[in-house]
């Protein structure tokens, strides 16, 4: 099943951390149910049997009924339960939680602050049938983009923040960029420097937006050739025509499905040698004088 199409329940008794937890999850494409205790949890699946999570996220330390003894619970009294995929979240209780004689009823274990990478990487590596343990959180990139250098383009941080976390997570070199016009000054002080597989370009920016970027990058010979993915929540007929008419080779719609946009990279981009990039992309368009 395709990362978009999983349906994310989890229970947390802390109302921030759920919150954490819902806006990475809905970065990565996942429908999102939650409830605030083990209790809540075990009254939803009494009242909708007929619902069938993929995810299960579970915090170790809720009060009363901790997420164990939640999920022991649900197994004792449904039976025929369908088992998701159950990712334990502890914050400093975990040797606690490792003594436990049903801890392996667990398919993964994060330690707080969760991150979208730690998330992501815990679910991949159970799909592909390896258990995380609390000791195994250093587990090795998944690396179905390794050396591939990508440029992505963003005017969200946190879209930044997530579209990094996870291409790193899957072995690529990844530079970021606020803008159309930050990306094109990256582009100018790296072309030799740093030599870009793929562009990974948001359409509808501030200052620049995708479609005016793509349109100049085309003009400038090292990189009229340079692979460019639009991503964008729109479909529109018209914008997409605008798009490919600007100089995209492909488009990936929001939110992104993290499987089809490795498969678009590995159409599109052979790695080449790297070297260390001249200019710190962490500089604000103000800086810029493009």
């Amino acid at each position: 099943m395709l990362l978009i199409d999983y349906f994310l329940c989890y229970k947390l008794s802390c109302t921030e951390t759920r919150d954490v937890l819902a806006n990475i999850a809905k970065s990565l494409g996942w429908s999102i149910k939650s409830v605030n205790s083990g209790e809540k949890m075990i009254e939803s699946r009494n009242n909708t049997p007929e619902e069938n999570y993929d995810i299960l996220l579970v915090d170790w330390g809720m009060p009363n009924l901790n997420g164990l003894e939640t999920i022991i619970k649900i197994k004792t009294l449904r039976p025929d339960w369908q088992t998701p995929i159950i990712i334990m979240l502890t914050e400093y209780e975990q040797a606690q939680f490792l003594k436990h004689p049903k801890h392996q009823l667990v398919n993964a274990t994060l330690i707080k602050p969760i991150t979208i990478s730690s998330l992501y990487k815990a679910v991949m590596n159970v799909k592909n049938n390896d258990k995380i343990t609390i000791n195994q959180l250093n587990s090795p990139k998944l690396n179905r983009l390794a050396d591939i250098h990508i440029l992505v383009v963003d005017d969200s941080q946190f879209n930044r923040e997530v579209a990094k976390d996870i291409l790193i997570t899957e072995g690529a070199i990844v530079e970021v960029a606020e803008n159309g016009l930050h990306a094109l000054k990256v582009l100018e002080n790296n072309s030799k420097a740093f030599a870009f597989d793929i562009i990974l370009m948001d359409m509808q920016m501030p200052v620049m937006d995708g479609y005016e970027a793509t349109r100049k990058i085309r003009t400038i010979p090292s990189f009229d050739q340079l692979p460019i993915v639009a991503l964008s929540a729109s479909t529109l007929k018209t914008q997409l025509n605008e798009a490919f008419k600007a100089g995209i080779n492909a488009f990936v719609s929001k939110p992104i499905d993290v499987n089809e946009l490795v498969n678009v990279i590995l159409s599109l981009s052979t790695p080449k040698p790297f070297k260390k990039p001249s200019l710190s992309t962490d500089k604000t368009t103000e800086e810029l004088d493009y």
